[in-house]
């Protein structure tokens, strides 16, 4: 049990699992087939193309990053793409066609990410605009809930933290890295929450799954600990299980009051 990030295999495993293999890897391509021009002008895209890919992979290691790490790969790939086609429309006449038959190769291969798993995805677009009116009931009502809540509420969705009127007092990113960097202590969420604090815990994650895996363990004061793709650490999820009840509904939130129900108007 530990954090993301504590060695260079856990960095390359996820530079794996979110860059190569989902075929982003064919990015580079457009790159390496530019790269016959070496044109002094464009020195600045290889070397952007360079740098993105020192800073993904230095980034990559740290906990609490995702597929944003690569953003700026993504970009400077989409340059050096957009550079070869620019290249290949101007027609010029080469000493061996073949070559600018690869160049063009190489551009298209570059559409074959987006069209990786594309049923699954466009299957999850539709079904989330199918659910559009369940989801907007469910906001409605949330938001409703903690503009009446009387004490604090702890929210994920800012949109519906604006529109209750009730102040943004923890941000699940930010905050859960700066927990597990240790410069801020676990404490200062995980005390409030064992205290009964908040009126409503409402995230858009279920972590009833994670809640499962750590019941009996107890806490662990010694360390931080988590699961990866959920920011909220070990010892803060086992103290909303111990102070709070889970609050069945449809949509994608999901919602918890205190045991102490009378404290929730």
């Amino acid at each position: 049990e530990h954090a993301r990030g504590t060695s260079l295999a856990d960095g390359a495993a996820f530079t794996w699992e979110v860059l190569l293999a989902p075929g982003a890897g064919l990015l580079l391509l457009p790159v390496v087939a530019l790269w016959r021009e070496r044109r002094r002008e464009w020195d600045i895209v290889f070397a952007y193309v360079i740098a993105s890919l020192l800073e993904g992979g230095l980034a990559v290691v740290g906990d609490g990053v995702d597929v944003n790490a690569w953003f700026d790969f993504f970009i400077s790939a989409s340059l050096a793409a957009g550079l070869l086609g620019a290249v290949l429309l101007q027609g010029q006449p080469q000493p061996q066609p073949w070559l600018r038959r690869a160049a063009w190769a190489c551009l298209v291969a570059t559409l074959v990410p987006v069209g990786m798993d594309y049923r699954t995805r466009f299957g999850e677009a539709a079904a989330t605009v199918r659910a559009l009116p369940v989801t907007e009931g469910t906001f409605a009502r949330y938001a409703a809930l903690l503009r009446e809540a009387r004490g604090p509420v702890l929210y994920e969705d800012r949109l519906m933290g604006f529109l209750s009127g009730k102040p943004y007092l923890f941000d699940r990113f930010t905050g859960a890295a700066l927990v597990r960097s240790g410069a801020v202590p676990e404490r200062v969420l995980a005390d409030p929450l064992r205290a009964g604090t908040f009126d409503w815990l409402v995230f858009e994650r279920d972590i009833r799954p994670r809640l499962a895996e750590l019941r009996g363990r107890g806490y662990d004061w010694t360390r931080v600990t988590g699961t990866p793709g959920l920011a909220w650490t070990d010892n803060v999820l086992l103290s909303i299980d111990e102070a709070y009840e889970y609050v069945p509904t449809e949509g994608p939130y999901h919602a918890y009051r205190p045991r102490r129900s009378a404290a929730v108007r």
